[in-house]
């Protein structure tokens, strides 16, 4: 039967008018096309409490059918949490966390048809993993609609510090994209030019779906004495104002005396790449003394203030590196008022260059001529204003019917791969009979539990077999000795220490989850990791991140349920040469050969704390050197980037302290001192130090979880 006037879910921090941003224009507009057509509309905002009330009491209710579109908070959804942000790597997961409490919450009392995500940051990869493990979202389709990742935007703005805060929005961004089951597209080529080139396939479908244009600024028509050449949008690097300043004073130059004006019209980026305190005044900078009275910075334009202007108006101009939809641009174009656009896939399935706009090369010197054609033609300008339409068909029909059947199968039955369960006994006796009498607990026929002891003797009844960097001896949990030419794998594998206490819905919708979806490859879950009187939360997300594990300190074994090759001997399984990071090794073939790993967001296995390890170089450079994946090695060269970031910074406080560690408490130079202190930053070798701040992120990963640098 097919699904009539569904309901819409959407997630968001920004929503038009309270807030500025594009993503929230373009949610405020799909709101009103949508509930006009008699859909039910729901918000779930992140976004301070007094901004939420002004849009849940006053600008909400200026939408039609406002009784249907109903808004939720997410601070006041998460208020009482007991996992809080120290429980997360990064702030990324933590909000990631959050967005998935909140709608989990909202699916349980509106039961919405779709449930539409934004990319950037990331923030769908919590309610996405919780609905391919069949804990939420059973009834609710969730999407991401492409507005341009964080990723994206800071490929075309000045340069940030890549730390591992950044990594980790990279990580949530990529991961959730791959992962959700419908993609949301404004135009075909952003999505094959633009976006397709940096991502790894994703398993959801694409569906074109244009942002709705609803409102226009009034256009009275041009003066005749217009002068203005019209900049709007936001002063950020990446929407091209560097190359409009840069091409407007070009053509002051070749023409001194003509009669134009330059007006920006939009709110500062405060990120000026000179260090300037704002972008407006790093733009000045640019313009020489005596053009500077040409140009005018008006921030943000009302829609009353931005009608106003228009009739002075002779073009408006678009330089931008980056566009997912161009709102400014299509508005102004609607208005009735010329452009010039970007030579970029965001704007090429819009506009076409002499027939309804002009398109520059995305150099300064054709930006400069095309202004310069513009000004001087007034037939040309005519010709290109809106011919026709372009904006047409607003969302499509994706909203009217809903992809039903998608890569996710959340619920259903199949037969559960048969498991071989490995326990390491490296602890007390004890130990392993806790983890046995829990896997005996849920074991059924097609679950075979297999010990693996360190071989302490020289030689043994079946003899000994090479696993991750250690020889061991085998046996059944019944104690009968298993040779190492006989244990072979089954279709699935997971390897647990004496000690561990994985519950049975873990093992049993791990097991669920392999048998239901292919294209999982292993399935990990959150952790309670106990040491002595305290128990920690590892929510280290080896789905997005699996690059990572071998540096992080964590133990090489992750407790996931991996996909193995009936048959096959568990000596041929993981190489030899890669040794306590064998189990890794593994995962990371998995995950190139096509396969996704999946952690459980919730805590389904309780171990003992193991003590931090470092990483060997040696066999780090192996498991380089073998990894056969692409976009692994683009991540793994940023994650450098952003230790080396954090390197850095560890070394510049070391010499700040310096100063300090070698002066008493009066400023006096205190030489006893010095001669007893500990050795700063420039006293130690490169990779003594390098070893030192490895150190201590790894430390800090145990404490309170990976945090950022601080700024």
């Amino acid at each position: 039967m097919p699904w009539s006037m569904p309901k819409v879910c959407f997630v968001s921090f920004e929503i038009f008018p309270t807030t500025r941003g594009g993503c929230g224009t373009l949610l405020h507009n799909a709101a009103r096309v949508l509930l006009a057509r008699g859909h039910e509309v729901v918000f779930v905002l992140d976004m301070p409490l007094d901004y939420f009330e002004r849009f849940r009491d006053t600008d909400r209710l200026a939408l039609p059918n406002a009784e249907r579109c109903h808004v939720y908070h997410v601070d006041t959804l998460c208020a009482g949490l007991a996992i809080q942000p120290d429980d997360f790597m990064t702030a990324p997961q933590w909000r990631s966390w959050r967005f998935h409490v909140a709608c989990a919450d909202v699916a349980a009392r509106e039961t919405p048809d779709v449930i539409e995500f934004f990319d950037y940051c990331g923030v769908a990869h919590y309610a996405l993993a919780a609905k391919v493990a069949g804990l939420a979202y059973h009834d609710s389709l969730l999407a991401i609609r492409l507005h341009s990742s964080v990723e994206l935007m800071d490929s075309f703005a000045p340069p940030k510090r890549l730390d591992l805060e950044r990594h980790g929005y990279y990580a949530l961004e990529h991961n959730a994209l791959q992962m959700a089951e419908v993609v949301l597209y404004p135009s075909q080529s952003y999505l094959t030019k633009t976006y397709q080139p940096r991502y790894e396939p994703w398993l959801g479908k694409q569906v074109c779906s244009k942002p709705p244009l609803v409102d226009v600024p009034e256009h009275a028509g041009v003066q005749p004495d217009a002068d203005v050449i019209l900049f709007y949008g936001r002063l950020f690097a990446f929407k091209g104002v560097d190359r409009f300043i840069h091409a407007a004073v070009a053509l002051l130059s070749e023409r001194p005396t003509a009669r134009i004006r330059f007006v920006l019209a939009g709110h500062d980026s405060y990120e000026a790449p000179d260090g300037s305190p704002s972008y407006q005044e790093y733009l000045r900078r640019k313009i020489p003394a005596g053009q500077q009275g040409r140009f005018s910075f008006t921030d943000h334009l009302s829609w009353q203030e931005l009608t106003a202007l228009l009739p002075s108006v002779l073009f408006a101009v678009f330089p931008s590196y980056l566009e997912a939809f161009g709102y400014a641009a299509h508005e102004l174009y609607a208005a009735g008022v010329p452009i010039i656009v970007s030579d970029i896939p965001d704007f090429e399935d819009y506009f076409r260059h002499e027939v309804n706009a002009l398109v520059f090369d995305g150099t300064t010197g054709d930006l400069s001529r095309q202004m310069a054609r513009l000004c001087d033609d007034p037939r040309l300008r005519g010709r290109i204003t809106k011919p026709f339409a372009v904006a047409n068909d607003s969302l499509g029909d994706f909203y009217e019917r809903p992809v039903r059947s998608t890569w996710m199968m959340p619920t259903g039955k199949a037969d559960r791969p048969s498991l071989l369960a490995i326990v390491i006994v490296d602890r007390a006796e004890a130990d392993l009979r806790v983890t046995l009498d829990t896997l005996k607990g849920v074991a059924g026929r097609r679950i075979r539990i297999v010990v693996l002891e360190p071989a302490h003797s020289c030689a043994n009844d079946a003899g000994a077999m090479w696993l991750w960097g250690r020889l061991f001896v085998g046996r059944t949990h019944e104690g009968d000795p298993i040779p190492p030419t006989v244990l072979a794998t089954d279709e699935a594998l997971v390897i647990f220490r004496a000690g561990d206490r994985p519950t049975s819905e873990f093992l049993h919708r791990s097991l669920d989850t392999l048998a239901r979806q292919p294209e999982i490859a292993f399935v990990s879950s959150w952790k309670e990791c106990e040491d002595q009187d305290s128990i920690r939360l590892d929510t280290f997300p080896l789905d997005a991140a699996l690059e990572l594990a071998p540096f992080l300190g964590a133990s090489p074994f992750s407790r996931s349920l991996m996909r193995t090759e009936p048959g096959r001997l568990l000596i041929d399984l993981f190489e030899p040469q890669a040794g306590i990071f064998g189990e890794i090794m593994y995962l990371w073939k998995l995950e190139a050969s096509g396969g996704r790993g999946l952690v459980i967001p919730a805590a389904l296995v309780r171990q003992r704390e193991e003590p931090v390890r470092e990483l060997d170089l040696k066999t780090f450079a192996y498991l380089a050197m073998q990894d056969s994946s692409p976009w692994r090695r683009s991540r793994l060269a940023r994650y450098l980037v952003a230790v080396w970031s954090s390197f850095d910074q560890a070394t510049r406080l070391r010499n700040a302290h310096r100063v300090g560690d070698r002066t008493g408490q009066n400023g006096v130079d205190d030489r006893s001192a010095a001669a007893s202190r500990p050795r700063t930053a420039d006293e130690l070798d490169g990779r003594t130090l390098l070893r030192m701040a490895l150190r201590r992120l790894l430390k800090k990963v145990r404490a309170v979880g990976l945090r950022a640098p601080s700024q």
